[in-house]
């Protein structure tokens, strides 16, 4: 972020496919295509870890626990 934030103050513009300051504008492109397979993997572990979450209620039941 340090490498951005210096290049924009000096005017540039960062290119984050190259990591490079320059002065001519570049075709902006997003965080998912850069790095699609940790977006896409990430999504992934959440709905794992959802039907986990799911399964775990309907396996132990939604009622809550007596107090003591």
């Amino acid at each position: 972020m340090s490498a951005v934030s210096d290049c924009t103050q000096l005017g540039g513009i960062y290119n984050f496919d190259t990591a490079e300051c320059g002065s001519e504008a570049i075709p902006q492109t997003s965080y998912y295509v850069r790095h699609s397979g940790l977006v896409n993997g990430m999504m992934l572990l959440s709905v794992l870890g959802a039907l986990a979450m799911s399964i775990g209620m309907l396996i132990k039941g939604m009622a809550q626990q007596a107090k003591s």
